[in-house]
């Protein structure tokens, strides 16, 4: 099974999983990282990090973000690095995260291939195809 982290600018990530969960009910290995005013960028890698490490026993974790290209997006692919099994993908919505929550069995892969067929117009999976350090000295 597939873990799940919601990484978003202020409460978003608590919105989109309750509208999930009221659809198709309580999901388990999900966990939320609010980026709230006045946390810094230290701040938030530090949840992101807790959060890895509590479902770190999983096949595999999926970040899941608001907006491709804002901090939780940034740092969630810098942190996604370090870790041969999480992805990390921004633009979710809320069908996005349906979609996500009904193949949770399938493997990370199978699951990303689904969300690119399905919403290739929404979401961009963050894949570094350069140079990993030279990625971490320069930024996306």
């Amino acid at each position: 099974m597939l873990g799940i982290i919601l990484v978003s600018h202020g409460n978003f990530a608590n919105g989109i999983l309750s509208s999930a969960e009221m659809i198709i009910g309580k999901q388990k290995y999900v966990d939320i990282v609010n980026f709230v005013d006045g946390e810094s960028l230290d701040d938030l890698d530090k949840k992101i990090h807790s959060s890895i490490d509590k479902l770190r026993g999983l096949e595999g974790i999926f970040i899941l973000c608001d907006i491709v290209g804002g901090s939780p997006f940034k740092q969630s692919s810098i942190i996604s690095l370090k870790y041969n099994n999480v992805r990390v993908v921004g633009g979710i919505n809320l069908p996005i995260l349906l979609e996500v929550f009904m193949n949770r069995m399938s493997s990370i892969d199978e699951n990303l291939s689904i969300m690119k067929k399905e919403f290739p117009n929404t979401l961009k999976e963050f894949n570094l195809k350069n140079n990993k350090n030279n990625f971490v000295k320069k930024g996306i």
